[in-house]
């Protein structure tokens, strides 16, 4: 599914020049749960965005299902990344001022195309899934870090995306709300979904087929 050959990300300010991700090559297989450690600074999250086609490589390829996205213009990139994957992120960014269902909707009105009974069909399953249905008119306010990361996943999945990213989701979480977490990403895949994590913690990663070890932007 994933597959970037000799990337490389820059980021330049008036008076220094870091090298985030530095001459990497990974190849991630459909329906594979890749976990990503190393430590603070050393290009896992960059990495992550290129992955989900928020940043462009400054050199290299990448491939997103057997296709060559490196440049292609900005409104193809953002369809596929709608159509294609969800994130997770550590701090959940959930909004505050909407409601449960209305932050797992989200997606699907960006997206387009299903009537509103159709969208309430899709969110209440998928919040009944993660064992969030009894709070679907709650603020994210009234929940707990682990029942916010629970919503968080919802949104992820509610368009059914082929790949899920996810960035550090127990990294704000205590050891039993972050075992919760892993365990409903551990569901996903073995419903066919292409997870890669980033994460510090060594019994996260664990749970991974496969841990890629990063150090100064490079796979080590």
């Amino acid at each position: 599914m994933i597959r970037l050959e000799n990337v490389q990300k820059l980021f330049r300010t008036d008076e220094v020049e870091t090298t985030a991700v530095d001459d990497v090559s990974l190849a991630v297989a459909e329906g594979e749960f890749v976990s990503i450690m190393g430590p603070s600074g050393c290009g896992k999250s960059t990495l992550m965005n290129i992955m989900g086609l928020i940043d462009r490589p400054d050199a290299g390829h990448y491939f997103f299902n057997g296709e060559n996205v490196t440049r292609n213009p900005q409104k193809s990139l953002t369809e596929l990344r709608r159509r294609h994957i969800g994130f997770v992120f550590q701090n959940f960014n959930l909004i505050d001022e909407l409601t449960v269902f209305e932050n797992v909707e989200l997606p699907m009105i960006y997206g387009g195309g299903l009537s509103a009974a159709e969208r309430r069909e899709k969110v209440e399953r998928v919040l009944k899934k993660v064992d969030m249905g009894h709070r679907i008119r709650h603020f994210p306010r009234q929940l707990s870090g682990g029942q916010q990361q629970r919503v968080a996943v919802a949104r992820a999945i509610v368009n059914q995306p082929q790949l899920i990213l996810a960035d550090e989701p127990t990294g704000n979480l205590d050891s039993e709300h972050g075992a919760e977490v892993m365990d409903m990403l551990d569901a996903l895949q073995k419903e066919g979904t292409t997870i890669v994590m980033v994460t510090h913690s060594p019994e996260s990663a664990a749970r991974a087929d496969r841990v890629v070890k990063m150090l100064d932007g490079r796979i080590q």
